[in-house]
């Protein structure tokens, strides 16, 4: 099981992977894991799909990917579960 290697305590991607309707950590905070993989914490700002392609659109907040976005060079990121609007979860940036 991974965790958490940047010092963030309470960080469980596994557990907070779906999304809340308040913040449990400060968005925009980036988890690097013991497996390699890197996490950023969001807000959906639209309904996202599982494993829908997404850009934080400013650091905070992310929605599927378009191609009218994915031209502003924004950080692509992998929800790993599904999310309505204004809920908060983890989504993946890297897996090496």
């Amino acid at each position: 099981m991974a965790y958490d290697i940047d010092g963030c305590l309470g960080v469980d991607v596994t557990l907070d992977i779906t999304g809340d309707t308040s913040p449990n950590f400060p968005v925009g905070k980036r988890s690097r894991q013991s497996d390699g993989t890197e996490w950023v914490y969001l807000k959906a700002s639209a309904t996202i799909a599982q494993y829908d392609a997404c850009v934080s659109v400013d650091n905070a907040t992310t929605q599927g990917i378009t191609s009218t976005l994915g031209l502003r060079g924004m950080s692509i990121c992998i929800a790993q579960q599904a999310f309505v609007s204004g809920e908060y979860g983890w989504f993946l940036l890297a897996n090496p």
